[in-house]
């Protein structure tokens, strides 16, 4: 019996996918992916064939977002390779409906070049084409996106929901630090003050200001330097403040669970760009043995 829901990987790139019915799931890396003459995008083409008109569903779409390119760090970009897949997918299905699923999609104006199906510009509309839509509302900045997105409310083609709040309750859990936690946050407070008159001295140094003179030489340089220092400092110090409250934040989890409550925890970061970087960092050797210290030690 075959899965409902099967991944276009099951099949090799250059193999004819055989599947009558069902939902054929891939991944935005895997759309743009090609060998030789064979690509995935052809390959999905081809098993939905020209007079598709079942859905197309595009989660998380502003993956596609850098179809249209534009200017970066290091000046204009290309665009996307998987944007443009997924431009050509829709425009090769002409018959199919197009779902787009986004938690962005009203933030940037790129975050809808992707979304050829809303008819935000061509034939009988204020923009003759893509380009010409993006510049436009880009002039007009959050507050055009919110015209774009009202117009497209009032239409039925954009559906944003929120939560609402009616009869929620809430108490504040407060955390009582102890002797021994003050001087922990002291000792790092003393620490970092270390830090940052030593990082003045090395501004100096890097002759990044003149002491004598008490002038500013590379005033990139040092608002740089002063802005990675204070994001830093308050990224280390929100892990400390956590990792102090998190006795009282676990007594209180048992506390509820005891009670028969459900419990929600939510993650604001999850640390994984730092992760990554120190797993770049590894030789296959030291992966083997994988021992990596996450801690508030890392920002110091």
């Amino acid at each position: 019996m075959t899965a409902d829901i099967q991944p276009l990987t099951s099949w090799k790139i250059d193999e004819v996918v055989k599947l009558d019915q069902g939902v054929i799931f891939v991944t935005y890396p895997a759309l743009r992916s090609a060998r030789g003459d064979h690509t995935r995008l052809k390959q999905l083409i081809d098993w939905a064939r020209e007079d598709f008109d079942g859905v197309i569903a595009f989660d998380e779409a502003h993956e596609m977002g850098g179809v249209a390119g534009g200017e970066g760090a290091l000046g204009a970009k290309k665009g996307s390779q998987q944007g443009i897949c997924g431009v050509l997918l829709q425009n090769n299905l002409p018959g199919a409906r197009v779902l787009y699923a986004s938690a962005t999609g009203a933030s940037d104006v790129n975050n809808l070049a992707y979304a050829v199906r809303l008819g935000l510009w061509g034939p009988e509309t204020a923009f003759a084409d893509r380009e010409q839509f993006i510049s436009g509302i880009r002039k007009g900045g959050i507050a055009a996106m919110e015209l774009v997105a009202r117009d497209l409310k009032a239409t039925g083609l954009y559906m944003a929901r929120a939560l609402s709040f009616a009869g929620v309750e809430y108490d504040i859990l407060k955390h009582a630090l102890t002797p021994d936690q003050i001087r922990i946050y002291d000792t790092y407070a003393d620490a970092w003050g270390i830090i940052h008159r030593n990082m003045e001295q090395a501004l100096e140094l890097t002759a990044v200001v003149d002491s004598l003179e008490n002038a500013t030489l590379n005033s990139g340089a040092k608002a740089s330097a002063r802005s990675r220092f204070e994001s830093t400092k308050q990224r280390f110090f929100g892990q400390v403040l956590l990792s102090l409250k998190m006795p009282t934040v676990i007594a209180a989890v048992e506390e509820h669970l005891a009670d028969g409550k459900s419990v929600v925890l939510q993650l604001v970061t999850t640390a994984e760009s730092i992760l990554n970087r120190r797993l770049g960092e590894l030789s296959p050797d030291e992966r083997a043995d994988l021992e990596i210290d996450l801690s508030p030690r890392e920002y110091v």
